[in-house]
């Protein structure tokens, strides 16, 4: 699948989001709490055949991470860390970007602006036939008519799939 995405913005307020280490955990202080640091937050992601998703968002670690693969603590650590994207290869906020999700069997790549951030990482019933799906979180505050927190404007463009 090729598809190119942009956020054109980002929710009301800065939202509370933790660093996502590369082995898939949280970084944290020294007291085991995991650190939130207030940052602007844009939420969405591709829905992938009924079995997950590709995140897009604005967190450090970037888009492109298999969230339901890295939070499933019945997976083996490896597995959990080869969902976390390798590098951010996100453009800011405005500027579009491009995947190319490349999907065999139970194996998924992503390339994110050319990038390689998911490097054939196994996601369990990946296999199955199902939709795709392009998600859009949040909405406006009644209240101050912007963005609510994990709200985005998201954008969609030219979307390709083709069998391989």
């Amino acid at each position: 699948m090729h598809i190119e995405w942009r956020f054109k913005g980002y929710g009301d307020h800065l939202f509370p989001l933790p660093t996502i280490l590369p082995n898939g955990e949280y970084l944290r202080d020294e007291d085991g709490k995991i650190i939130e640091p207030p940052v602007p937050n844009s939420d969405s992601g591709i829905l992938l055949k009924g079995a997950g998703q590709v995140n897009l968002w604005c967190w450090a670690v970037g888009s492109g991470e298999l969230w339901s693969i890295r939070n499933n603590k019945d997976l083996p650590a490896e597995v959990r860390a080869a969902a976390v994207p390798s590098v951010n290869a996100d453009n800011l906020v405005g500027h579009w970007n491009v995947f190319d999700i490349i999907v065999k069997g139970e194996r998924i790549t992503i390339i994110n602006n050319g990038q390689i951030v998911i490097d054939n990482a196994y996601y369990p019933g990946l296999n199955v036939k199902g939709p795709i799906g392009l998600q859009h979180h949040g909405g406006i505050n009644p209240d101050t008519g912007k963005l609510k927190g994990a709200s985005s404007l998201v954008q969609f463009r030219n979307i390709w799939i083709k069998e391989i």
